[in-house]
């Protein structure tokens, strides 16, 4: 795993636009996202009582767990854990299937052992084996589901990525996750969250383009 460094911002709705405009001059949107824009959908897992995205395990440290798919297409699903300590983030995810999801989603937590794209020993996804043993060993369980937009805006220099989170709707109604147009509710929230990525350093001018009046900085998770 890749750790970058990481920082989080709230910025308020009517900055967006300004945002946009300043990030378009320095970075190029992501190739990946069609028309620099997609939609996320996603399954956080949480193992304490009491609810939060993340989960502490030591000081600065925490992972957070997910199973995710874009643009209203649940046929390629992705596990994923974030890591973040210190000030730095890093991201490992490897493919599962519908019937793998529908395991969790069905409370079948004994089953979750079974690699859902059929590797055996050795091949195995080291991802898989620990999301296992979170599971059966920790408690992890799924919580809440969240679906959002997303654009993102990449420079080459520092390897810079700049994700731009907003509209966010949630439903703990669980057994919906697979099915894109299931009825959620607005998150009673007016920010938009900001997520800046750069490896060895942030250049000056895309430091500066992402100051924004009134934004504040630190971690952020969706209260429900």
């Amino acid at each position: 795993m890749n750790l970058v460094h990481e920082s989080i911002h709230r910025i308020n709705k009517t900055d967006v636009l300004t945002l946009e405009h300043r990030l378009s001059t320095v970075m190029r949107p992501d190739t990946n996202a069609p028309s620099g824009c997609c939609r996320v959908f996603c399954l956080y897992f949480e193992r304490d009582k009491d609810f939060s995205f993340y989960e502490s395990t030591g000081a600065y440290k925490r992972d957070e767990y997910r199973i995710v798919y874009y643009n209203n297409n649940p046929n390629r699903l992705i596990l994923s854990r974030k890591s973040e300590m210190n000030g730095l983030s890093g991201i490992v995810t490897c493919e599962v299937t519908r019937e793998f999801v529908q395991i969790i989603l069905n409370n079948r937590f004994g089953e979750v052992i079974s690699d859902p794209m059929g590797r055996t020993g050795e091949e195995m996804d080291p991802l898989l084996q620990e999301f296992y043993w979170e599971v059966v060993g920790k408690g992890l369980r799924p919580r809440v589901l969240v679906d959002y937009d997303s654009k993102i805006f990449v420079n080459t220099k520092g390897n810079t990525q700049i994700t731009i989170n907003y509209n966010p709707r949630s439903s703990v109604n669980l057994n919906a996750f697979l099915d894109p147009y299931h009825a959620t509710v607005p998150i009673r929230d007016d920010k938009v969250i900001v997520h800046v990525k750069w490896n060895s350093f942030l250049p000056d001018v895309i430091r500066s383009a992402v100051t924004m009046s009134g934004s504040f900085s630190g971690n952020y998770s969706y209260n429900l």
